[in-house]
């Protein structure tokens, strides 16, 4: 069948038929085409192909073309917080580090610092122009810092504090948690015979020191339970591995806008939450750790008198002052005071001679027994201190201040003698005090 005049000289392309002109202005259009995705780096999150100048530079060697993965306008979306209606809420740190993930750049908090000292004092240049993320992609692009990647931002390395710093840099309220943070590090060595958490990050130190001394029993038969040791060491990084997810969850929710894109993130979280709570309830039941299956738990040892048996049981010298007598208890002490009190305000209220005759001989009487009460106790522990420092002379022919008691620092009844009601603040002397005569 002959071709008709209209369709010579034409080519057909599933069953269309194209002059060589259209052909050729497809052919160039598609050249084109292929030269733009060929030069141009696509963006893995808008899914467009722009020119170089739209990306970061990349400084990660493995790749072949050095811009990062995600384009300049997705990162600051991502930094400005836009929403799905195309609104902006404002750079934060935490949007900030989340672009810097994508852009494989490194979060540094002195960086960030001065990219939010620049915005509010506005003497910059850049400033002027630009908020406060904007600012830090101008720090952090520098010399200083263009050779760094993610994995060098300041969260992932651990903060290396000296012991001059450890004690004596901070506020009061830090170096007390430092403080108790080497006195509980010192009394889990102490108990398990080694530093379970060397390998551990400084950070997390605290948080593991803390929970395994609570789980940890101060007797010594605990202390020789290898089985129940190693348990409490295990539950005690289930611990941390908890709070670790539930930071991670809380993170995720901040910014109820990108809920959805995490929740599949956020269930697989719970489930594994959920199945180390289910491996801590088995280990603490089998190795009877938990107070529901222990077995050496007895009825009243979490009492006042129980604990204060536990201390005697342990044989801590500082710890008989409290065992010792009731009156050297500074608690029972105020309640005494108190009632005294009230017995004297009660019958001065009488305005008879034989209440004021009683009045007075219940104050001489109260103030008779305080100062007996304190000299017996402090002769109780001369006598201890004496006995000590002979043992200590004869056997090593030596004087040390270890083994003796610091009245001053201890509280009893002798500031009762001395008149002043407390302890005394001061050194003692070494002659008698006349009231105590």
């Amino acid at each position: 069948m002959a071709t008709p005049a209209s369709k010579r000289g034409k080519l057909e392309i599933n069953g269309e038929y194209i002059t060589p002109t259209k052909l050729r202005d497809a052919h160039i259009k598609l050249l084109n085409k292929f030269e733009m995705i060929e030069q141009n780096p696509f963006c893995r999150m808008c899914g467009k192909h722009k020119p170089p100048g739209d990306f970061y530079k990349s400084h990660d060697k493995n790749l072949e073309v050095p811009v990062t993965s995600i384009c300049k306008q997705c990162a600051q979306n991502i930094m400005d917080r836009r929403d799905v209606n195309g609104d902006t809420h404002g750079s934060t740190k935490d949007s900030m580090i989340e672009a810097l993930r994508y852009l494989d750049k490194p979060f540094k908090q002195d960086v960030w610092d001065q990219a939010c000292e620049d915005e509010k004092s506005g003497d910059t240049e850049i400033s002027k122009e630009y908020d406060k993320s904007r600012i830090y992609m101008r720090l952090i692009s520098t010399r200083k810092y263009n050779h760094l990647r993610f994995t060098d931002s300041d969260m992932y390395k651990d903060r290396i504090i000296f012991e001059d710093e450890l004690m004596d840099k901070g506020t009061d309220d830090e170096i007390e948690s430092r403080m108790q943070f080497l006195k509980d590090k010192d009394d889990v060595i102490r108990l398990v015979g080694y530093d379970p958490f060397n390998k551990e990050s400084k950070v997390d130190q605290p948080f593991l020191y803390s929970q395994l001394l609570g789980m940890l029993d101060a007797s010594e038969d605990s202390a020789d339970d290898a089985m129940k040791v190693q348990s409490a060491i295990s539950i005690t990084r289930s611990f941390l591995q908890i709070s670790k997810i539930d930071d991670s969850i809380s993170t995720m929710m901040k910014d109820l806008t990108n809920v959805e894109k995490f929740t599949s993130q956020i269930a697989k979280l719970q489930q594994s939450k959920l199945q180390i709570n289910n491996g801590i309830t088995k280990l603490a039941a089998e190795s009877c750790i938990s107070l529901k299956n222990s077995k050496t738990a007895k009825a009243g040892d979490n009492t006042w008198t129980g604990k204060l048996k536990k201390i005697k049981d342990l044989n801590l010298r500082s710890a008989e002052v409290n065992g010792f007598d009731i009156g050297t208890c500074r608690g029972m002490q105020q309640v005494m005071d108190l009632s005294n009190a009230s017995i004297i305000k009660q019958l001065r209220l009488d305005e008879s001679e034989m209440s004021d005759m009683i009045a007075e001989q219940r104050e001489l009487l109260t103030k008779t027994q305080n100062a007996n009460t304190a000299l017996q106790e402090l002769s109780r522990i001369l006598l201890r201190e004496n006995m000590d420092l002979k043992h200590f002379l004869e056997e090593r022919g030596l004087l040390t201040n270890d083994n003796l008691m610091d009245l001053n620092h201890i509280y009893s009844q002798y500031g009762y003698a001395l008149g002043a009601g407390e302890a005394p603040d001061e050194a003692i002397d070494e002659e008698e005090p006349e009231d105590a005569e």
